[in-house]
């Protein structure tokens, strides 16, 4: 993942890459995540945030994990339908019962 080596070398981050286990959060979602948004948060562990404007969120955990922000958002679409339109024309996993294996998933 070249882009990564040189997101760490403009960063000059020095701490050592973590290591995740994204199984139960793909298979939760039921899609794979991009292999580059997690050698991302691999590498940028334990933090994986930008200077407090970006945090990557974790394959576990509270409200900091993709599986947490995910279900908050679908539970916030689902009290106020008219939140779709933010993400449109793409919309959220799970959230078109035409489409559930489509959609974007919140990561950061």
């Amino acid at each position: 993942m070249e882009w990564v080596d040189r997101l760490v070398s403009a960063t000059e981050w020095t701490a050592e890459p973590g290591a995740c286990d994204w199984s139960d959060t793909e298979r939760s979602l039921g899609a794979c995540l991009p292999a580059d948004f997690k050698e991302m948060r691999r590498r940028f562990a334990p933090w994986g945030a930008f200077s407090d404007h970006v945090l990557l969120l974790e394959a576990q955990g509270d409200m900091e994990s993709v599986l947490a922000r995910h279900a908050s958002l679908t539970s916030s679409m689902r009290g106020n339908p008219d939140n779709r339109r933010l993400f449109e024309p793409f919309g959220i996993l799970g959230m078109d019962d035409g489409h559930r294996e489509k959609g974007l998933v919140p990561w950061g």
